[in-house]
């Protein structure tokens, strides 16, 4: 997430709205493992979809 907002232009990216959009919110303060690594694996694969996505726009636009 740090690389994401360095490499934003104006030093912020919004990762928060992108996972908010596509990831239920949990508050649970317990969690078996087996599901926090579930979210976990999910939350990178999402990050990576951000991250390529905001590289192909920037390619797009040089």
């Amino acid at each position: 997430m740090l690389e994401l907002h360095e490499s934003a232009p104006a030093g912020f990216a919004p990762v928060a709205e992108y996972l908010g959009r596509l990831q239920e919110a949990d508050d649970r303060v317990d969690i078996v493992r087996v599901t926090w690594l579930e979210q976990l694996a999910d939350t990178e694969r999402l990050l990576d979809a951000f991250a390529f996505s905001r590289s192909e726009s920037v390619a797009a636009a040089g």
